[in-house]
């Protein structure tokens, strides 16, 4: 049988470097070399080679694969709300379900352990020590890993409704929906600390950096960039990308944003002003996807 499709809006990183207006060099289904899929029969990942569907192996393609919330959705019966890749292990936030880390040996995803979280599970992060989710209603909370078991340390109510979350090895920020906007915190492995905050123009839905910037998308905000001293957040500047922004990764000095059924575009950011990079035109949703660390 034919395989399932596993990437369109993925991750845009992936899916601006295969858009190609030439014919589709695979078939059954139709595809473009770099494109991958799901084999349903076979439960493997499979790359279009220019020629053929091969399965990816546990090497090169460990590391370098896509991740597909829709297909990950099917097999489980449950939905995917962000996950995040540490270069070992993928954690899935999976809304009112909590919390699932997973191997991947280049060809099948293995669930390794789970927890259910009070709230709803919207964004997951870590910072090489602990994981963190955006838990909702219920704040942000923290985690550690060994590799076999999830344990639970404990959790901060932030002031909204945390949408997201994103860590940089010394703060922890949290997209706080409307009244919470964007938040810092530091981690001492026992307790959260406030360390500043500034408001948003509008519902922060996601956030993520590049080690000298963070940048928000949300409803009506597109892509904002923010820089953060210890203390204080100062906003710099923002990309209007004509709707909501629902999400966003980083590869290589890009910044890939999906939008609401708009599509997406890829922009680069120098400390003062977005530039555009490059726009793919679907009526898609990019939402919840991850490629691998370095995204």
């Amino acid at each position: 049988m034919a395989p399932s499709v596993l990437m369109s809006m993925a991750t845009l990183a992936i899916l601006f470097t295969t858009i190609n207006p030439a014919h589709a060099v695979c078939t059954n289904p139709a595809g473009l070399k770099g494109e991958m899929v799901y084999n349903e029969d076979h439960n493997a990942i499979q790359y279009c080679d220019d020629t053929n569907w091969v399965v990816a192996s546990a090497g090169a393609g460990a590391q370098n694969v896509c991740y597909n919330t829709d297909e990950i959705d099917k097999v489980t019966n449950r939905r995917t709300e962000n996950m995040w890749h540490d270069g070992t292990y993928l954690y899935r936030a999976i809304d009112s379900n909590g919390l699932e880390v997973y191997s991947f040996d280049g060809a099948t995803l293995s669930l390794i352990d789970s927890y259910d979280t009070t709230g709803n599970a919207e964004g997951v992060h870590g910072d090489g020590s602990y994981v963190y989710v955006a838990d909702g209603t219920s704040g942000v909370a923290a985690f550690s890993f060994d590799g076999t078991s999830l344990t639970y340390i404990t959790t901060y109510d932030t002031p909204d409704y945390a949408g997201d979350v994103y860590a940089d090895g010394t703060y922890i920020y949290v997209a706080d929906d409307d009244t919470g906007g964007l938040r810092a915190y530091t981690f001492n492995g026992t307790t959260f600390t406030e360390v500043g905050n500034i408001a948003t123009p509008d519902d922060a839905h996601r956030v993520t950096g590049d080690g000298s910037y963070i940048y928000v998308t949300g409803e009506n905000l597109g892509v904002r960039a923010y820089s953060f001293n210890g203390s204080s957040f100062t906003y710099i500047a923002d990309y209007d990308g004509g709707t909501t922004t629902y999400d966003m990764s980083i590869r290589n000095g890009v910044i890939f944003a999906g939008s609401r059924n708009s599509g997406g575009y890829a922009l680069s950011f120098n400390g003062t002003s977005f530039t555009l990079v490059d726009t793919v035109g679907t009526s898609a949703w990019t939402y919840g996807s991850v490629a691998d660390a370095a995204s």
